[in-house]
């Protein structure tokens, strides 16, 4: 069994340069699809998602004989392997890379709640103010995700999807539960019954099996939705990760390997949380009219907070010119009438760990209390300047000039691996806020709700959040380290009609 711990050995690829190649050779990768490209349907790909799976757990367990489904069908054929997930690392942001191939700022869906800067200063109803899609908006997330990239369900030629919100391209046939889903959440939540939900769901996947589908999204919900409940480590959340371990089994033994792909990855880790600090309400107590949560139909507010995980957050915050525009870098060190500095004050709180936010030129500036950097991205080059003190994440010294490739190589041993393109990539986004937090270790930015209790918490840059588990019924012909995007392209390259 080859296991690929890329924070404990060096990786010995230099620039990565393979792992697109097959898929823009064939035209097919994200924006450059062509529409006379097909997948085979003579191969399949299942792709399970054990949605807040950690692979540290998943390798504990399987090394202690509790996952051996895992470990002899996909372990012991395809390696064990890790990727960075993406920022924000939160439940339906982070499937869009697997699904895209690109990043959840790329595909302009920048968190599981955001606002629309257009609309904040403006007295009539628009539907596209601002998402939480923690509710009924999660079925305006396909609506939502950028029409320039292309989702695996599009690919596909007879594809099911199973629990995600994340569906677009999937027809109402293959879309299975798309009307049950909502229903069967609040089911759960309210009863603790989660690993109803992931049998179920095991049970759709074999359905879809029998039925020939190409392409198996399956998502399995239980380790994240106990975790946030309990803990990381609690016995009802070890009791999700056997449940995945029995429905990676039951696959396996239905389908044939040398036909059918098996993917098993994650979108975000967990880490236990201790303390629930209130964003929103700190700033409105310093005497900023803000828009949160608890206040979403505010007019012309000085800012909105919009936390997911809730382990980061973005802050909207309106200029001296108006909600048209994006507030600065430069503005925010004086901000309003009593030219506040939002980035020391930000800082000043225990809760943040990092603060980014863009400078008029294209770039960002990232600091945290060890220091601040400039960062900025030109095609797959990302320039690397440390302004002032120490490197923000700690990193040992960078070249001032990194291929994007080579920064993940370099920064996947660390505390924060990738996190200068993940900030880069999630900017793109015109719903991104102007200010990007990543919360200190063991905090959220939100108040704990009664409603949804988070012992557990997710969101932020930090390892334990970002990096997940990657493991596949066959060998790579790739090396890593891995990004969750290339997850994309390895399913593609796989499905490619091949025959004359």
């Amino acid at each position: 069994m080859a296991v690929v711990f890329y924070h404990t050995s060096a990786t010995q690829a230099s620039e990565f340069q393979s792992c697109f190649q097959v898929i823009e050779n064939r035209k097919i990768y994200g924006r450059a699809l062509k529409k006379e490209v097909k997948l085979g349907s003579r191969r399949r790909c299942i792709l399970i998602l054990a949605d807040g799976a950690r692979s540290d757990v998943i390798w504990e367990l399987m090394t202690r004989g509790m996952l051996p489904n895992i470990e002899r069908f996909l372990a012991e054929r395809g390696g064990f392997h890790e990727a960075v997930s993406a920022f924000p690392s939160v439940t339906g942001c982070a499937y869009l890379p697997i699904i895209t191939g690109f990043t959840p700022g790329e595909c302009n869906v920048p968190g599981m709640c955001w606002v629309d800067r257009r609309y904040l200063g403006v007295k009539s109803f628009h539907l596209d103010r601002y998402r939480d899609y923690f509710g009924v908006h999660s079925y305006l997330f396909n609506r939502d995700i950028s029409p320039a990239v292309k989702t695996l369900f599009e690919l596909a030629d007879n594809p099911m999807n199973i629990f995600s919100f994340v569906s677009r391209g999937c027809d109402f046939k293959g879309d299975v539960t798309r009307y049950t889903r909502g229903l069967r959440w609040v089911w759960a939540h309210l009863s603790g019954r989660w690993d109803k939900v992931d049998l179920e769901a095991a049970q759709f996947a074999l359905k879809g099996i029998e039925e020939g589908r190409d392409f198996i999204f399956l998502l399995m919900p239980s380790i994240d939705a106990l975790s946030h409940r309990s803990s990381p480590l609690s016995d009802e959340v070890i009791q999700g990760y056997m449940r995945l371990d029995e429905t990676v089994g039951k696959i396996a033994r239905t389908t044939d390997p040398e036909e059918t792909m098996i993917v098993l990855t994650s979108d975000h880790g967990l880490s236990e949380t201790q303390v629930h600090f209130d964003l929103a309400e700190f700033l409105s107590r310093l005497g900023f009219k803000t828009l949160h949560s608890g206040r979403r139909w505010r007019l012309n507010p000085d800012m909105a907070i919009m936390p997911s995980g809730n382990a980061m957050a973005h802050i909207y915050v309106r200029p001296e010119s108006g909600w048209s525009e994006r507030c600065y870098y430069p503005e925010l060190r004086r901000f309003g009438g009593h030219k506040v500095d939002l980035v020391e004050l930000l800082l000043n709180i225990d809760a943040v760990d990092l603060v980014a936010a863009k400078v008029p030129s294209g770039g960002v500036i990232i600091s945290s209390r060890l220091g601040e950097a400039y960062v900025e991205l030109e095609g797959k080059m990302i320039t690397y300047q440390i302004l002032e003190g120490e490197d923000p994440f700690g990193y040992p010294p960078f070249p001032g000039e990194i291929s994007d490739r080579k920064l993940l190589e370099l920064s996947m041993n660390t505390d924060y691996p990738d996190a200068p393109y993940q900030i880069l990539k999630l900017f793109t986004s015109p719903r991104s806020g102007d200010i990007i937090l990543s919360a200190s270790r063991g905090c959220e930015l939100r108040a704990q709700s009664r409603r949804f209790i988070h012992n557990s918490g997710h969101g932020s840059l930090r390892r334990e959040h970002i990096l997940v588990p990657f493991l596949l019924n066959r060998p790579l012909t790739r090396t890593g380290p891995f990004r969750t995007a290339d997850i994309f392209s390895i399913i593609v390259e796989f499905l490619i009609d091949k025959t004359p």
